[in-house]
């Protein structure tokens, strides 16, 4: 069985895509907000894709001084190689907030008895984006 938290990072689709910027870089990051992005407003979020935003999103807040507390060190690592990352501020934010309007993933932290934390990490990651 796989990592599953309500952290950023604390889920094996979220730490995996550290590997991913690691490959593709601002690429990596870019792409996982328009996962989102070109879902229909309705369409399914699949909670792998949002882990994946969502440390999208936290790359492009540390980029901007704000990271995460627990920001892993392979993470914090590939930062001084991502150079363009602040022109990728309202596509994180978009997609953050999609998250937090998805009934979708509401369901799947009911179940895990975390959506409470879970949505407020989300909401803090957009605070640490403006």
């Amino acid at each position: 069985m796989g990592a599953w938290s309500h952290t950023s990072f604390g889920n094996d689709d979220a730490f995996d895509f550290i590997a991913e910027v690691k490959e593709d870089g601002e690429a990596a990051i870019a792409n996982a907000f328009e996962v989102i992005d070109f879902l229909e407003p309705k369409e399914f979020i699949d909670s792998a894709d949002a882990f994946v935003a969502i440390a999208a999103a936290e790359f492009v807040a540390a980029s901007v001084g704000n990271p995460p507390a627990e920001f892993p060190d392979k993470a914090a690592d590939l930062l001084p190689r991502l150079n363009n990352l602040k022109a990728l501020k309202p596509d994180a934010t978009k997609a953050m907030q999609r998250l937090l309007d998805s009934p979708d993933l509401k369901e799947v932290w009911v179940l895990e008895e975390d959506y409470v934390k879970w949505r407020a990490g989300v909401e803090d990651i957009i605070e640490r984006l403006k």
